[in-house]
């Protein structure tokens, strides 16, 4: 019985511990050393990434990688880390990735990798001031955790008509706070951004007009149907009040001395 419970608090400990000694991921490894393999050159900023086969980026604490406790790789911070050449299509093994910034990498260029669309528990998306061109890939508007997307200072790139249309469409969802478009500053990204609110703006004043138009013509009705009215009253002849007076006493006495003045001769 005891050497039972000996052994089952062993295999319980065994357990609580093993993500913290197995290491890092291998699908996770294998991403970031294609980062790197893609990114040779780069000055000091990597200089602890390894691509050795037994390199361990969580155990060994690499630049800008932040693991989970599973020994997942949850965040990527690389802004303005000197960073040189494009974007791998194997960051899309990432797939426990919650935040990737590359921002202030002006000498990363070429264009996003559809793969980033893969990582759908990414929720901040930062690739700011690089120098990428070429379309968004409408694969990153189909992810459902993304709540922040930095995309300005890239002069070449832009957003293709179905992307606009994915944005327009998840407007109106819980996606109000994660604004994709209004940090995207390609020049034709710009004009179609600005459309739209051009014409609401030409729409409130329309409505504006209309109501003004109805309210003056309202207000003019009531003035003239008050006149009316005014007019009517006066010209309705009212009661005609008759005036008889009373002859003073003063007079009927000295009519009647008269009176008795022209009897007596």
């Amino acid at each position: 019985m005891a050497t039972a419970l000996i052994f089952s608090l062993v295999a319980v400990l065994a357990c609580s511990v093993w993500p913290f000694v197995s290491g890092t991921r291998s699908n996770d490894v294998a991403a970031l050393q294609g980062l790197l393999r893609a990114w040779q050159g780069t000055p000091a900023s990597l200089d602890n990434w390894s691509l050795n086969e037994d390199a361990d980026p969580c155990g060994s604490g690499w630049k800008g990688v932040v693991c989970s406790q599973t020994q997942s790789i949850i965040n990527l911070h690389l802004n303005d880390a000197k960073l040189s050449g494009g974007i791998p299509t194997a960051i899309g093994g990432l797939d426990e990735l919650i935040i990737l910034d590359l921002s202030g990498n002006p000498m990363l260029s070429s264009t996003i990798p559809m793969q980033i669309g893969h990582l759908h528990r990414l929720t901040h998306l930062k690739l700011s001031s690089c120098n990428f061109s070429g379309k968004v890939p409408r694969e990153i508007f189909n992810m459902d955790k993304l709540e922040y997307m930095d995309l300005s200072n890239n002069p070449h790139l832009s957003l293709d008509g179905d992307a606009q249309q994915l944005i327009r469409l998840r407007q109106p969802t819980s996606f109000i706070h994660r604004r994709l478009l209004q940090k995207t500053t390609s020049g034709n990204a710009n004009n179609n951004r600005n459309m739209p609110l051009f014409y609401t703006y030409i729409a409130l004043g329309l409505v504006g007009l209309v109501a003004v138009i109805i309210f003056t013509f309202c207000f003019c009705r009531w003035r003239s149907l008050r006149k009316t009215r005014s007019d009517v009253f006066l010209m309705t002849p009212g009661p005609t009040i008759s005036f008889q007076s009373k002859p003073s006493s003063r007079v009927v006495h000295v009519a009647n001395e008269r009176a008795e003045a022209d009897d007596r001769h």
